[in-house]
């Protein structure tokens, strides 16, 4: 579907943590952030920051929205920052990732895409709000 921007339309906070397994750090529990993040988004969205990207920010990840019932049925994602800690924040308040909806709630299926990682979803449908 692809990144949108509206104004009136409902959405879902996202409070997402992953590890990437390449950048992981055993000694501090934390991912490395040595490599230089593309000011331009390596997904299909128009993703790009204007000026820095958070200084712990690890990499660009797309986050997916799916059906509860069908999860093979995208219904919004997202581009966004992957920071040290794992959690996922939106490409351009560096804030908590919403991603819009038409419900603004309900359970759905939530799958984090990486360049050069496998692709992950949840296992079961989670309850996700405004």
């Amino acid at each position: 579907d692809g990144f949108r921007t509206a104004s009136n339309d409902s959405y879902v906070n996202v409070d997402l943590k992953v590890f990437l397994e390449g950048a992981y750090n055993t000694s501090n529990s934390n991912m490395d952030n040595l490599l230089t993040i593309p000011y331009q988004s390596p997904y299909s969205e128009t993703a790009s920051f204007q000026t820095n990207a958070p200084t712990d920010a690890v990499d660009w990840v797309l986050v997916q929205l799916r059906d509860k019932d069908t999860p093979n049925t995208i219904l919004r994602s997202q581009a966004g920052f992957l920071l040290k800690d794992g959690t996922i924040v939106d490409y351009n308040t560096f804030g908590k990732l919403k991603l819009l909806s038409n419900s603004g709630f309900g359970y759905f299926h939530l799958s984090v895409k990486h360049r050069n990682h496998l692709q992950i979803m949840t296992a079961q449908p989670i309850y996700l709000s405004n």
